[in-house]
């Protein structure tokens, strides 16, 4: 409850949705946030079970108790105990709710993600605009949560193909938010090409700022290697110059980093003789037993296998946020980073950026012979 202070308020004007539930719904909580509770509910991955028939009853119940809510407004505003603004503001959101729930197929468990967002950009009548902007956040986040696999990775294509609208430039400026870590630098770059011009101009240079922050951060990691020699990371970039980079970021506490230790061999193993090299780098912060790990997982490579040793001050390891892992980065055949989240040694696409990477080296090469 909030106490105002030397301000004349309307009673309702403050606290609305406290008294509606406390008065008209005799409840902590509205219908409607009871029926998205049992919507999430029933989307949990553990012990999912059919609640299809609940989820029925609750959405009637939500609609029903909305349509009610909107009389209960309107007598609020009649008597004088709302203020005109605020009976308009909660009367939209009241509306916005209303058309939302139409999209919840509760017979297939499923809400039909693309088709509400088609509606809401387009609608201006539904949403007044004193509500659009509060809901456009909340409702975009919840919009790519919803989407299945296929329409997620099509969603810019139909943003691109949609008028300009409510939440338009804010899905897509969410989805590239989630995206554009996972890309390598140059397929950014591309992507703020395309998308670019239909964000505003906030949005777009903080996606920019955000995408290239890692390569204003020195690589200040000092390492050790299976030799005990204690060396720079830049230093072994140095090393290396000529063959592209792809480093394994894992610790022995990761399981899904030691899972992938098999196929980072064979990766190693197929392309050895092609200008590529895979580095381990392990970012435990025990390092008493790093060379018998590395040894009981089959990644003891001289001058290939290292351990961070300075992990808590390494600002290049703190915006990495190497907490999340496996991580692999992959450096050109110049040391230049070139992709901070690449695919795993496991996936096709990983082979797919070696191959790729090799024909334009041979490339290169055979133009500056042409050209000589």
């Amino acid at each position: 409850m909030l106490d105002v202070v030397n301000r004349k308020v309307l009673t309702y004007d403050d606290n609305f949705e406290f008294l509606r539930n406390k008065q008209l719904f005799k409840a902590t909580y509205a219908p409607i946030d009871d029926f998205y509770f049992l919507w999430q509910s029933s989307k949990s991955k553990v012990g999912k079970i059919d609640l299809n028939e609940e989820l029925f009853l609750k959405k009637k119940l939500a609609k029903q108790s909305l349509e009610q809510e909107a009389k209960w407004l309107d007598s609020l505003k009649k008597a004088g105990q709302i203020s005109k603004e605020m009976a308009a503001f909660y009367l939209a959101k009241n509306q916005f709710q209303i058309e939302k729930l139409k999209y919840f197929d509760s017979d297939q468990g499923s809400f039909n993600a693309l088709s509400a967002f088609d509606f809401f950009n387009a609608s201006q009548a539904t949403i007044e605009s004193q509500i659009s902007a509060l809901q456009a956040d909340e409702f975009g986040d919840f919009l790519i949560k919803e989407l299945d696999p296929k329409e997620y990775s099509k969603l810019p294509i139909h943003l691109l193909q949609s008028e300009n609208g409510l939440f338009k430039a804010s899905l897509l400026f969410k989805f590239l938010d989630q995206e554009l870590p996972k890309l390598s630098y140059g397929e950014a770059d591309l992507w703020f090409e395309k998308y670019g011009s239909h964000l505003n101009s906030e949005w777009l240079e903080y996606l920019k700022e955000r995408n290239r922050k890692l390569l204003e951060v020195e690589q200040d990691i000092l390492v050790k290697s299976l030799e005990e020699e204690r060396i720079n990371f830049e230093n072994i970039l140095a090393q290396k110059r000529g063959k592209v980079v792809y480093v394994d970021l894992w610790a022995a506490w990761c399981v899904p980093c030691i899972k992938s230790f098999p196929y980072s061999r064979s990766l190693q193993e197929d392309y050895k003789n092609k200008g590529i090299e895979i580095l381990y780098l392990s970012v435990d912060e025990n390092h008493k037993f790093w060379d018998k790990v590395v040894e009981k997982y089959h990644i003891d490579f001289p001058a290939r296998s290292f351990i961070a040793m300075n992990l808590a001050e390494s600002k290049f390891l703190k915006e990495l946020k190497v907490d999340f892992i496996p991580r692999f980065l992959l450096f050109d055949s110049e040391g230049k980073l070139i992709h901070p989240n690449a695919p795993k040694p496991e996936s096709q696409e990983i082979r797919m950026l070696f191959d790729s990477l090799i024909s334009n080296s041979n490339e290169i090469e055979h133009n500056l012979k042409v050209t000589h």
